[in-house]
């Protein structure tokens, strides 16, 4: 077989792997009716196992190579540090639990997994979440609910799983445009990008919005290394995503149509280019997209389906909306920073290479940095004039195009004056190294605890306890909740529950009662359960008790039998204070005790543990 032929096997066995991963999860998770699905079960059986032949085969010819080429296994360092920081940098993530956006998310792929019964029907019908072409990116985060159903940490190891593999794509497109950097720099790089707070900080807020940044990452890899198969594969993963993966494509296709036509190196017309670019794999795989997604939404609309939409969200021009967006694109989690530093080392790039002999100085590979660049301005335009809820998660791809781009940029600067200095040990010191793994560890500080400087003085900020918390949005009267999700401080909350629960030993025959806020229905509504054994909420049922959520305006407006025992929870972050809690607490219940918590410097609460009084009892 020869090398051509070895290549697209792996790319086709890529593929097969993905689909086939889902279908033996769901074989594993609904093995009970084997005999309602016979056809589907040995199917699957039989692809499993030709599959894992097929990888046992590329694992045993890979080593073969290694062992021959062992000058080459120093390239894998770097990137096996990469996969090992991002693992780190996230495993702390994995014991969070859905809330807000997230959990209706959530439960709608709980709900799709339970209904699929192996038809295309109910994969249709249920892997679509609130009207977003979301097939993709459920289906293989579903692999995970499958193995562990209402367990949400089997949905987060499958997305570290994704994260991984876009974090290896990182690191060669690094490889690939930087080719004089050494592997150190596209180590620290890499690292830096997987590092954007926004990307990093939301792991695991589970919504369609971190696929597109995998996806666009596969995407970016596939192509620049012409895995031609793959390259198509991207783009169906983004345009079945969310909505906005449409506007992602046609960044990227801009992109690399600009480069090819603009900036190719070789010696035709602008016709030519642009009739060359057409009749080459990237073109004609861009009009099948096109052409697939095209028939995708004439069946959609055919079948009722509306596009862009949700609630009140329109296409319209408000300088004010425009203003807010772009503070939040150029400003949140030090893309002032980010940003900046681009403008900057793009002018200087531009006179640093000039003109030579009328012509432009070209880098290998232009058209990426195009294809990078578009795509996250594209995103910016259609955000902005697209006015919808302004959450900040919205624009985790257009911030991970500027920190790429940047360490693209970094890492072109000219070499000649690279070493700067020395240290006190006498090593030299590179200025690109050290700039780079400064700003990641930025950055990684901003992923988990707010401490922009600027941000915090550019937007509406509310104090935690322990340091302050954004949660600025567009509409005044929209409450907070997701408004707060720009980094992973949110998610402290979390702490402050598990913890509160677990100091009054939470019981059947307790109410948790928390303050009519901004962020508070979390509880409500029978969503979470505590598990008393391992001390945490979880979604699970299983014998766990149902978490009985209030929230004080209930009291004396709802027909509600309160329980004998009682926890309040009042939280600073929701402009809740201890004063005013304890002066209408008096009124229904008698304080037996107050105590409170800390999460580290993300925030803190109070809580006080009750009995119910003769006036609550009257309610």
């Amino acid at each position: 077989m020869n090398r051509k032929r070895i290549k697209v096997f792996r790319e086709v066995l890529v593929v097969a792997t993905t689909v086939f991963a889902f279908m033996t999860a769901a074989c594993i998770n609904k093995w009970t009716v084997l005999e309602q699905h016979p056809l589907a079960f040995l199917t699957t059986m039989l692809a499993d196992i030709f599959i894992l032949m097929a990888w046992i085969w590329i694992l045993l010819q890979k080593c073969l190579w290694l062992k021959h080429h062992q000058n080459k296994i120093q390239k894998y360092y770097g990137m096996g540090i990469t996969l090992v920081y991002c693992i780190a940098s996230r495993i702390v993530q994995l014991k969070d639990i859905p809330r807000w956006d997230a959990l209706q998310y959530y439960q709608m792929l709980r709900n799709a997994c339970e209904k699929f019964d192996f038809t295309i029907d109910s994969f249709w019908e249920n892997f679509i979440f609130a009207s977003h072409p979301t097939i993709a990116f459920a289906s293989i985060t579903a692999i995970g609910e499958f193995l562990d159903p209402s367990g949400y940490k089997g949905v987060l190891l499958i997305w570290l799983l994704v994260t991984l593999i876009a974090a290896f794509c990182v690191y060669r497109i690094l490889e690939k445009l930087l080719p004089r950097c050494s592997w150190h720099y596209h180590m620290l790089a890499a690292c830096t990008v997987m590092t954007t707070p926004i990307v990093l900080g939301t792991f695991s807020y589970y919504q369609p919005d971190m696929g597109t940044v995998c996806f666009f990452l596969f995407l970016l890899y596939a192509y620049l290394y012409k895995r031609n198969l793959l390259t198509f594969f991207s783009m169906i993963l983004l345009m079945m995503t969310k909505e906005i993966g449409i506007v992602v494509l046609a960044g990227f296709g801009l992109g690399i149509l600009i480069g090819r036509v603009f900036f190719s190196e070789k010696d035709m017309t602008f016709k030519q280019r642009l009739a060359h670019f057409f009749r080459e794999p990237i073109g004609i795989i861009g009009i099948i997209a096109a052409s697939l997604l095209t028939i995708y939404f004439l069946f959609f609309f055919i079948n009722g389906g509306r596009l862009w939409s949700y609630a009140s969200s329109g296409f319209s021009f408000d300088a004010n909306f425009i203003k807010f967006k772009f503070k939040q694109y150029f400003i949140l989690n030090f893309n002032w920073l980010i940003w900046g530093a681009n403008l900057i080392l793009g002018i200087m790039g531009k006179i640093q290479r000039g003109r030579i002999s009328g012509k432009i100085v070209k880098y290998k590979h232009e058209e990426i940095i195009w294809a990078i660049s578009i795509t996250a301005f594209s995103q910016i335009f259609f955000l902005s004039l697209y006015m919808t809820f302004s959450f900040p998660r919205y624009q985790e791809l257009i911030d991970l195009c500027g920190v790429l781009l940047l360490m693209i940029q970094i890492g072109r600067v000219k070499k000649q004056k690279e070493i700067m200095s020395q240290n006190m040990f006498g090593e030299k010191l590179y200025w690109k190294e050290i700039s780079i793994a400064g700003m990641g560890i930025l950055l990684l500080i901003e992923s988990y605890v707010t401490i922009d400087p600027l941000s915090l003085l550019s937007f509406e900020h509310e104090n935690t306890g322990q340091g302050y918390i954004i949660s600025e949005s567009y509409n005044k009267d929209i409450l907070q909740a997701d408004y707060t999700v720009y980094n992973h401080q949110h998610n402290y909350l979390t702490g402050i529950y598990n913890h509160v629960l677990s100091a009054v030993d939470y019981h059947e025959g307790m109410d948790v009662i928390i303050w009519n806020n901004p962020g508070s229905y979390e509880l409500l509504e029978d969503n979470y359960y505590w598990d008393a054994s391992a001390r945490t909420i979880t979604l699970k049922e299983d014998g766990n008790i149902l978490v009985k959520g209030y929230v004080q305006d209930d009291i004396g407006k709802k027909d509600i039998s309160f329980q004998e025992e009682a926890v309040f929870v009042v939280i600073p972050q929701f402009r809740i204070y201890e004063k005013e809690a304890e002066e209408y607490l008096n009124q229904y219940y008698e304080v037996r005790y107050k105590g409170s918590v800390t999460v580290g410097l993300s925030g803190e609460a109070v809580f006080y543990v009750c009995d119910l009084a003769a006036a609550g009892r009257e309610i």
